[in-house]
């Protein structure tokens, strides 16, 4: 079968990293639009500056991103130059010389790299329906952050529904989370708030407190090329709900700016301003709350709340360039963060207070959701390059799966009761899961 030629919307984010032309804007590209995608919704060849300052506008217009008009003028200046009509990028990347150095040619995986089956889902369709991720409940429901609200999806029969906060900006959800009761709750980024569904009566109920500490001095969250990683990026050090995880009496607690923890009978806030920021949250067999410190400037560790007295301790990781995203607890109560810079799974065990640092393969390893399945092996999705990988911490091995989607936006992983690991794939406003085949299937497959 003859290949077709390489298009700039097939490039993964670390290769368009490396393959865009310099030119004035091009930070402001990697930092601005990658965050959310690349390649796939860029790559069209021959529009001038006005061309692209309109489709920018439309992004706008549909709410899937507020970009600052000088943001807007840079990407666009930028764009046209390098893919006007005057322009003399190539059409295809594959022929710059430097292709040969960021190709990632699929036949190095392993036979055991292949066997993994993707099934995913496509949703709403509407551009601000974008899930990161999909939860499952106690029911083998998943449930998934949208534009201003929620959906569930039965994955037995493909039916979703989907409900809104009664605010007509939709505004952004960063995750939900359902919980034994049956409520599902959201964290409603901007706005520094919670919400509860119930799922009986299908109505909402806001909760909101003002948060008035210092902020904290905010760090580039995503960018990882060197240039861009030590600049303050986008991040304004204002309030925001961020990942909710509930305590062993109901409590939701979340991450964010700051740390805080809703008591559901009092419906009150209690903010730990000396836990500034913080991303990954997670919930321990005692009902400890632990957390990873991400974007601030000043604090990268990772650290544990005593619910009994509300006693804060932090652990630094013994090099100074880490920086903590996700962070989930196994079935023996290790805890684990995926290091998004350095390109590693690392363990932090609480008896020994000791940290192991697991190197991940490929250029920009980018681990950004991470899961831990039934076996406590570790799954990660790389947010620059075009793989999912598994690690196995009682032998170190990491096995890289070959993914469908040129650019992930996976920011969490979960698995569910029939041992499935469930994630978002942002960019192309869909949610799925991967399984490993059986041997029945391997078999069929090796024929």
């Amino acid at each position: 079968m003859k290949k077709g030629a390489v298009q700039w919307s097939q490039l993964t984010k670390y290769q368009a990293g490396i393959l865009l032309p310099e030119a004035k804007g091009k930070d402001v590209v990697l930092q601005e639009c990658f965050n959310c995608h690349a390649m796939s919704r860029i790559g069209v060849m021959g529009r001038d500056r006005e061309g692209w300052l309109e489709a920018i506008e439309h992004m706008r217009q549909v709410g899937v991103a507020d970009i600052k008009p000088d943001v807007a003028d840079q990407v666009s200046e930028y764009l046209s130059t390098v893919f006007g009509p005057d322009a003399e990028t190539p059409a295809s990347p594959a022929l710059l010389p430097q292709y040969q150095k960021v190709k990632q040619e699929h036949d190095y995986f392993a036979d055991d790299a292949l066997n993994l089956v993707y099934v995913d889902y496509q949703l709403t369709g509407e551009p601000k329906d974008r899930p990161g991720t999909g939860k499952p409940d106690k029911d083998g429901n998943i449930w998934m952050e949208m534009g201003g609200g929620l959906s569930k999806l039965d994955p037995a029969t493909g039916e979703l529904h989907t409900w809104r906060l009664p605010d007509p900006t939709r505004p952004f959800i960063h995750e939900i989370l359902p919980t034994a009761d049956g409520s599902v709750w959201l964290t409603i980024e901007r706005q520094n708030a919670l919400a509860r569904f119930d799922t009986r009566t299908e109505k909402f109920e806001v909760y909101r407190q003002p948060y008035d500490g210092p902020p904290p001095v905010e760090m580039e969250p995503n960018a990882p090329w060197p240039n861009l990683r030590y600049t303050p990026g986008g991040q304004t050090g204002d309030p925001r709900r961020h990942t909710a995880v509930a305590d062993l009496q109901g409590n939701i607690w979340s991450s964010g700016r700051p740390l805080s923890k809703f008591d559901i009978e009092t419906k009150k806030f209690t903010f730990f301003p000396e836990v500034p920021d913080i991303y990954g949250i997670a919930v321990d067999k005692e009902g400890n709350v632990w957390f990873a410190e991400f974007n601030s400037k000043d604090h990268h560790s990772i650290g544990k709340v005593d619910v009994k007295t509300n006693k804060i301790t932090k652990w630094t990781p013994p090099s100074s360039d880490t920086r903590p995203r996700r962070l989930k607890i196994d079935s023996q109560g290790m805890v684990w963060f995926g290091d998004y810079f350095g390109g590693n799974l690392t363990r932090f065990d609480p008896k020994t207070q000791t940290f192991k640092e697991f190197k991940l393969p490929g250029p920009m390893p980018t681990p950004y959701g991470i899961g831990v399945d039934h076996n406590d092996n570790l799954w990660y999705a790389s947010m620059y390059t075009d793989v999912i990988g598994k690690l196995d911490p009682k032998t170190g091995k990491v096995i890289e799966y070959p993914s469908p989607y040129g650019e992930r936006g996976t920011r969490d992983m979960f698995e569910d009761a029939q041992g499935r690991i469930w994630y978002g794939a942002q960019p192309y406003g869909k949610v799925g899961y991967v399984r490993l085949r059986t041997e029945s299937e391997k078999a069929v497959a090796q024929k």
